[in-house]
């Protein structure tokens, strides 16, 4: 059992590694791609194939649940911004959150 255990630790610590060079690259959010070209990269058994597709299925459900939360902290954050300023203040505040984009509001542009 223990030996499974560490198994499946590290196929977790390779998978989150992995993911991130992955999403780097701006890599495909499609996880039947994803787990396809983790398989081919690692040259994963049939075993770890599985394991792995069981581990990013559960975390893609709580990634799911946090992005949520993530949302209505941010709606949450802008409307007692909001309740601070002035109508003028509002109306250039909201401006800024339309034209921030992805880039968000306080990161440097990479010239």
């Amino acid at each position: 059992m223990l030996k499974y255990g560490r198994l499946l630790a590290g196929v977790f610590v390779v998978l989150l590694a992995v993911s991130s060079v992955f999403a780097e690259e701006g890599h495909d959010k499609d996880p039947k791609k994803h787990l396809d070209k983790l398989s081919k990269e690692l040259q994963l058994t049939d075993a770890q194939r599985t394991q792995v597709e069981q581990v990013m299925d559960e975390y893609r459900g709580r990634m799911e649940t946090l992005k949520g939360q993530m949302e209505a902290l941010k709606k949450e954050k802008q409307e007692k911004i909001n309740a601070v300023l002035n109508a003028n203040q509002q109306e250039k505040f909201n401006k800024m959150k339309n034209k921030k984009g992805r880039r968000g509001w306080f990161k440097k542009r990479a010239n």
